[in-house]
């Protein structure tokens, strides 16, 4: 993800007992991944995608 996308590790966080789950991202978003790393060290892809934004907490949208 590094070398190919120049994607960095963001965030992560644990599902159940079986997974840690981690979010990488470029640096100018342009893209990102979500990767599943199980308990047996195998790593899956969740997702990837472009475009990504990150939200300032206390922002809200539009009201309706």
């Amino acid at each position: 993800l590094g070398e190919k996308f120049h994607e960095e590790g963001v965030g992560m966080g644990v599902a159940g007992d079986q997974a840690l789950v981690e979010l990488y991202v470029s640096k100018d978003g342009a893209t990102w991944s979500i990767l599943s790393v199980g308990t047996n060290g195998i790593a899956c892809f969740i997702a990837t995608g472009d475009n990504w934004m990150t939200k300032t907490a206390g922002i809200e949208g539009p009201s309706t």
